[in-house]
C-alpha cells in the first residue's frame, strides 16, 4: 500500500516538475495557446 501511494506521489511531483519547465521554456505563451 505505502509503495503505490509512494508512485502516485512521484508521478505527480514529475508532472508538476515537467509542467514548471515547459512554462519556463515557452515563456507562457506559447503554452497559452496549447491550453487554450
Amino acid at each position: 500500500m505505502p509503495f503505490s501511494i509512494g508512485r502516485k506521489a512521484a508521478g505527480y511531483f514529475w508532472a508538476s516538475l515537467s509542467d514548471f519547465f515547459l512554462n519556463m521554456l515557452f515563456n507562457n505563451s506559447f503554452a497559452e495557446h496549447i491550453v487554450l
